[in-house]
């Protein structure tokens, strides 16, 4: 990698009242220093006899003909002091862009080149200030579309995910030195070998690996929400009720059967609880080829769902209503889908008797197929045109059974597919040493396992790691970062 002080735009660009752009280097000081024309303030900061970690200065910049460039407040940092470990300068001037691009070949001429994406955070990476995992966490945090994920990126960034590794890498190695002592010592001087006494140990970081694993995709949930699929029969009422529940006309409504052809996405938020709310097709036999991909593409989604919003028209007789519900069963069957809401619409056209019904019939459909079958939770929520915020009670309720607030912040969890690959390799490492164990089997061989799984683990959090790694993390981060 290039090792030149560096510089980048660390805002959006365009005109705003501020532009702030970031440099970082370890030559940085003796490079910038005419930049301020000699200025005694910063002159004395970026001595090497100065012992002061930061300062803040009001000064003025100048190119290298002598032309102002503009008025600022100049931030410096003394490595390793800074984010990137070391000596940083952020300028905030204003926010034109023709003044930021006057200042940027300016700082050019001073050979100070273009900083890659991602490149600050991952010289923050190579100096020690953080490991890969709280680098990833990094990214996360700028691009956190939910408070939820928000408070994930930040547990990561402060250490959770790593402290959890680290526990478990320490667990490894004590079992490690174990297996190493009886290979390297004769048994005078290190006792009897006894691998079954490695079990209660390596049972216990094994479960916590499988633990680690399945967090990958409750993180996900935390980050985007939980996908919430609006579905039933042509003109049942759901794009009525998702325009209810996001509180605004994004769903065309017409008496016409199949107006939705295809499926809305838009994000909810109820009480800090995130939600992806999906609005899709009819589900109908059709000859039109335009909504039979509707209705294709209806169906997957609701194969991907988390929470199933089913609408159902209050006013179908109840024959129509089994007949749907037996169609409905059998193709859940194929999902992996925890929690139905049946929302029982245009209950402002039926009678009270007819809602009992309804309600009868849901009852005897949730005990005969859904409690046993299926185990999957049910309820029942009876909604007029624009009632859909009844339906927040529900999935407030729902949401808070998962338990993802409470997991964002207490529990230890993957944030990104490279790292849930490396845990379950060291997974399988240690579940390939307990067999080693119970077949006992040579110590040499489950030390070689053991030795793999704590690299997998050490590369989670870059301590062990190749360049094409370190592209692969830091290639999606904003310049600036």
């Amino acid at each position: 990698m290039d090792s030149r002080s560096i510089f980048a735009l660390s805002v959006s660009p365009g005109r705003s009242a501020l532009h702030v752009t970031r440099l970082s280097g370890e030559d940085l000081f003796d490079r910038a220093t005419s930049l301020f024309l000699n200025s005694p303030k910063v002159t004395r900061f970026m001595s090497q006899s100065n012992s002061m970690q930061r300062a803040l200065f009001y000064e003025r910049i100048w190119d290298d003909q002598g032309s102002l460039i503009d008025d600022v407040v100049v931030s410096l940092f003394r490595g390793p002091h800074s984010y990137t470990g070391e000596d940083t300068i952020e300028i905030s001037g204003h926010g034109n862009p023709l003044i930021t691009a006057k200042l940027h070949r300016a700082l050019r001429t001073l050979g100070i080149r273009d900083a890659a994406p991602g490149e600050f955070t991952q010289r923050a990476y190579l100096n020690g200030k953080k490991d890969l995992a709280q680098a990833e966490a990094i990214h996360q945090l700028i691009t956190a579309e939910s408070e939820n994920g928000l408070e994930l990126a930040r547990a990561v960034a402060e250490g959770k995910l790593t402290s959890e590794i680290q526990e478990l890498k320490a667990a490894l190695l004590g079992a490690l030195a174990y297996l190493e002592a009886h290979i390297d010592f004769e048994e005078s001087d290190v006792g009897t070998f006894e691998s079954s006494g490695l079990l209660a140990p390596l049972n216990f970081v094994n479960a916590r690996l499988q633990k680690l694993a399945d967090s990958y995709e409750s993180g996900k949930k935390i980050r985007s929400g939980l996908v919430t699929v609006l579905s039933g029969l042509p003109n049942a009422g759901k794009s009525t009720l998702f325009n209810s529940m996001l509180q605004s006309d994004r769903a065309i409504v017409t008496e016409i059967a199949g107006t939705t052809r295809d499926y809305l996405e838009e994000r909810l938020s109820i009480e800090g609880r995130d939600f992806v709310l999906v609005d899709t097709a009819g589900l109908r036999e059709t000859n039109d080829l335009v909504e039979k991909i509707g209705v294709e593409r209806s169906l997957l989604r609701v194969k991907e769902a988390d929470i199933l919003i089913y609408a159902i028209d209050g006013q179908s007789t109840q024959d129509e209503i089994t007949s749907e519900l037996d169609k409905l069963s059998s193709f859940l069957n194929d999902s992996t889908l925890k929690d139905v809401i049946f929302a029982i619409t245009k209950v402002d056209l039926i009678s009270d008797a007819q809602c009992t019904s309804v309600q009868k019939i849901l009852d005897h459909y949730h005990t005969r197929y859904l409690g046993h079958e299926m185990a999957l939770k049910t309820e029942c929520v009876f909604v007029k045109p624009d009632d859909g915020l009844k339906i927040f009670t529900s999935l407030k309720r729902i949401y808070d059974a998962w338990g993802l607030k409470e997991m964002a912040t207490k529990e230890p969890v993957l944030i990104a597919a490279r790292q849930k690959d490396r845990v379950v390799a060291a997974r399988l490492s240690v579940h390939q040493t307990l067999k080693l164990i119970e077949d006992k089997d040579y110590p040499e061989k489950m030390a070689s396992c053991l030795q793999l799984a704590s690299y997998e683990l050490a590369s989670i959090l870059g301590q062990i790691t190749v360049e094409e790694v370190l592209g692969e993390v830091f290639s999606n981060f904003c310049i600036g970062k």
